[in-house]
Order: structure tokens, then C-alpha cells, then sequence
């Protein structure tokens, strides 16, 4: 192993970075990115785009278990939002989620909606007239 010098036999899995052996407990240790959250090696899948969240400047990664922890949550079901999003009266929605209180139905099309104790509210359940 190129970091703990353990002689790597035909019986033990091993990875290799820049053509060099590393036995599977130092490969976690000095190769894999670790958990921006937890500090743990990420090992449980290969890395994509969406496992970096943006945090400043700088894109950091997440394990599996810290990722969703992570996300802002949403207003109405209080699930971590992973996609498009709309934030109204300092609280972040996922699109599906932002309708009215009341009648449940979307302001697709709507001129404008309004607030009841910080929840969407449509203008006729708000007993307002739309223009």
C-alpha cells in the first residue's frame, strides 16, 4: 500500500490512484473526499454534480445520510427540497407545494396571492377581488 507500506497480497482488495496501490482502508482514508458534514470518507457511490452543495464560493459534498439533511426544507410538507424551488414570505416551496391554504389550488395565472399566518392564500379565499 503506498501510504501504509502493508504489502498488498493476491488474497486482499485493493484501488489504485494515479497508478498507485492503496489498500482498501487507506484508500478511504487519503483518497476518497470526505463528508463535508460528518468527515467520513464518502464510499457508498460514485460522486456526481448533485452531491455538491454550494456553500459560499466553494462546493463541498455530502454523504447520502448528510446530503438531505442539509437541503433547505419545505414550508408545506417540510421535505428536503432537491430540485426547482420559489421562496415567498422568507420560506422556501417546492413548486407543487405553494398553493392556496384554503382551496388548495396553484397561482398558475394568477396576478397575485397573499398571506394568512405566513401560508399561501388565494384572493378569493382571502375574500379579495382579483383585478
Amino acid at each position: 500500500c503506498t501510504s501504509c507500506r502493508t504489502a498488498i497480497s493476491s488474497a486482499m482488495s485493493y484501488r489504485s490512484k494515479d497508478s498507485k496501490p492503496y489498500c482498501e482502508d487507506c484508500y478511504a482514508a487519503t483518497v476518497l473526499p470526505k463528508c463535508s458534514k460528518c468527515k467520513k470518507p464518502i464510499t457508498d457511490r460514485v460522486l456526481s454534480v448533485k452531491d455538491f452543495q454550494a456553500r459560499g464560493e466553494e462546493n463541498v459534498p455530502y454523504c447520502t445520510d448528510c446530503y438531505t439533511s442539509v437541503l433547505p426544507k419545505c414550508a408545506r410538507c417540510t421535505q428536503p427540497i432537491e430540485d426547482k424551488s420559489l421562496k415567498a414570505f422568507d420560506k422556501r416551496w417546492h413548486i407543487q407545494c405553494f398553493v392556496c391554504v384554503d382551496c388548495k389550488t396553484t397561482f398558475e395565472g394568477s396576478k397575485s396571492f397573499y398571506s394568512l399566518s405566513g401560508q399561501p392564500i388565494c384572493g378569493p379565499c382571502a375574500g379579495v377581488g382579483e383585478d
